[in-house]
């Protein structure tokens, strides 16, 4: 591992290189592989810094697991789960905007591009013009009904002037000629 830090032009001054600081994980990993638990754990709370929370928690998980720090582990098992959470979000909504770009090119870029939506309004968008029930959507978007029915009425006020979320659905249907 030093050989590769020394020799791999990836670090200066003993810092990763901006892109490639989730290797900092890696080295957590060996660290406890080779049972350095304080080291690991600098390093998964180091990968933390980063924003890496996934691997942050997954690792400091495994660490306090392995000494028995029944605190600890009861602090960061939820926070891991809830990284686990925004990570599988995270893929479901990248699918949906590739399916989107996919299917709806021309219209996906329009409403990207034209109306200012949130990340969250584009998304609601697009899985409304797939057809997705409501019910789908807050498990595909992982927020509550509350939200997306917010979420609807600013992206129906942006698009079509109109701020019911009732009507979004029927608005987006006869923008892309469905009705």
């Amino acid at each position: 591992m030093n050989d590769f830090e020394q020799n791999s032009g990836l670090f200066r001054d003993g810092e990763i290189a901006t892109r490639q600081r989730k290797y900092e994980y890696f080295r957590g990993m060996y660290y406890e592989g080779v049972q350095k638990l304080d080291s690991a754990e600098y390093h998964y709370r180091k990968v933390l810094r980063y924003g890496y929370s996934f691997e942050g928690y997954k690792g400091l998980l495994s660490v306090y697991s392995t000494r028995g720090l029944v605190d600890s582990v009861r602090k960061y098992a939820p926070l891991y789960l809830q990284s686990v959470d925004e990570a599988n979000a995270k893929l479901r909504t990248d699918a949906v905007l590739n399916i989107c770009s996919l299917y709806l090119p021309d219209f996906y870029l329009e409403i990207r591009d034209a109306y200012g939506l949130s990340p969250l309004e584009l998304q609601t968008t697009l899985l409304l013009c797939l057809g997705i029930s409501n019910a789908d959507m807050l498990y595909i978007l992982g927020k509550s009904s509350q939200h997306i029915t917010n979420t609807k009425k600013s992206a129906n006020q942006k698009i079509f002037n109109d701020g019911k979320a009732s009507s979004l659905r029927r608005n987006l249907m006869q923008k892309l000629g469905c009705f």
